[in-house]
């Protein structure tokens, strides 16, 4: 399977192929021995009752790699025959195509990926969700706790299927922050026969009381600290005044961007408000006419942006083989840095030709520079005839020469005279040599 090159490279081919693996597993017998024990257990210990056959392999809770709600768990099996198919069920979803997506950009071992499967007594809850003992929408927050809930068992909040309650727990202040509250019209709940059914709800929207949240939180705090004060994501049911925790795990907040900002080791704002407040003395110096001052500042911006382009592609490139970035975030950041590629160089070639943009225009046409645009070779009739006799270069020649640069590798209709010029060009072409093809191509194989 691996090694069928239609199965990696066909995304539509692949989904099918996991599918009718999925059904062969469950179309399985399992061994006798085996079965006879776990429906001896189950009787033993959970007689008569409702019960969850829950996934847990060991590509969960990885440094680098969360796989919450990538497998499947299978809810109220009331039967023999439910249990066993449940459970054969929740091993066949090692072959989910979700879970086969992460973690093949989590550069994940599939041959090594084992699945157990953990029989729990159903809690057929008046509401349930997930807690989070930070804010995800904001790391530095260290005083926040996340709830999102659902009316009934909350299976699609947990899988992500349906749009829940979200509220955020202020610890000094003792507060809620209402987010967003459940807009559903339904919710899950036990079938008798087994499984579960969906019934329709009215009225009130808010699922959980600020009671209610209090209680949760505390539970949160209480989990965190068993845990060495480690944030925890936790799956929590209420029922009848009481809390049932189902699993708790670490919580592994999502990854750096690798988008055109670098400096991600400290707050998102250091590296545009460092432009800016470089920005701010540059035009100052420009509007006051103290040019060298200006240009001074000039080359110090360029110069920074150019060093974050860099280093932004460096990352990425270095996040490649982790695979965990998502094809639409490497399409991102890969027309991101293209673009910036070209606006920076095209900056490097608008102050550097023919001393800079101040002098330039100081002086009548532009009859030397590094590059020799059309306009120079022209005869001097012609460009009396064409009104080009004073003509000099701005930035709107600059960026169409780094746009050719970036997209033909080569200045098309400038030569380039100047050896500092073809210098930064040769730096230019292999920035966007190295975006298009190693990162725009990599994204486009594994959509």
């Amino acid at each position: 399977m691996l090694n069928d090159q239609k199965f990696v490279h066909d995304p539509a081919y692949r989904r099918d192929y996991l599918k009718r693996m999925r059904e062969r597993i469950t179309r399985g017998k399992m061994n006798e021995q085996l079965r006879g024990e776990v429906l001896r257990r189950a009787h033993a210990d959970f007689p008569g009752k409702g019960l969850f056959a829950r996934s847990s392999t060991n590509s969960e809770d990885l440094p680098n790699f969360n796989g919450a709600g990538l497998y499947s768990s299978m809810p109220n099996l009331r039967s023999d025959a439910q249990l066993i198919e449940g459970i054969k069920v929740v091993w066949a979803s090692v072959w989910n195509f979700e879970a086969y997506e992460a973690r093949e950009r989590g550069g994940i071992d599939h041959m090594k990926i084992f699945m157990a499967v953990l029989i729990q007594e159903g809690i057929n809850g008046d509401s349930a969700g997930v807690m989070i003992t930070a804010d995800p929408y904001d790391r530095e927050d260290k005083n926040a706790i996340y709830i999102s809930a659902k009316r009934g068992l909350g299976m699609k909040v947990v899988e992500g299927q349906k749009i829940a309650e979200q509220v955020v727990f202020c610890q000094k202040a003792n507060a809620v922050q209402v987010l967003t509250r459940s807009e559903e019209d339904s919710l899950l709940t036990f079938d008798e026969k087994g499984g579960v059914k969906e019934i329709p709800i009215t009225g009130e929207r808010a699922v959980l009381t600020d009671e209610v949240i209090r209680k949760l939180a505390r539970a949160g705090q209480d989990i965190k600290r068993v845990f060495n004060n480690k944030d925890q994501d936790i799956e929590w049911v209420y029922m009848r005044g009481q809390i049932y925790i189902v699993q708790s795990r670490p919580y592994l907040a999502g990854g750096p961007s690798t988008l055109v900002n670098p400096g991600q080791s400290g707050p998102r704002w250091l590296f545009p408000g460092a432009i800016i407040a470089l920005l701010i003395p540059t035009v100052i110096s420009h509007r006051t006419g103290k040019h060298n001052l200006n240009k001074l500042f000039g080359f110090t911006v360029t110069g920074v942006v150019t060093a974050a382009m860099i280093a932004s592609v460096a990352l990425l490139i270095k996040a490649l083989p982790s695979h965990k970035e998502s094809p639409t975030e490497l399409l991102i950041s890969a027309a991101s840095l293209w673009f910036t590629n070209i606006l920076v160089f095209a900056l490097w070639y608008w102050r550097l030709d023919a001393g800079g943009p101040h002098r330039r225009d100081s002086r009548a046409g532009h009859p030397e520079g590094a590059f020799l645009f059309p306009q120079m070779t022209m005869m001097p009739e012609a460009k009396a005839a064409g009104g080009h006799e004073l003509w000099t270069p701005n930035f709107v020649d600059y960026l169409f020469l780094a746009f050719n640069t970036s997209t033909a590798f080569s200045p098309t209709d400038v030569p380039v005279l100047a050896r500092w010029a073809k210098v930064l060009m040769i730096l230019q072409s292999l920035t966007s040599l190295t975006v298009l093809v190693l990162l725009a191509a990599r994204a486009v194989n594994i959509l």
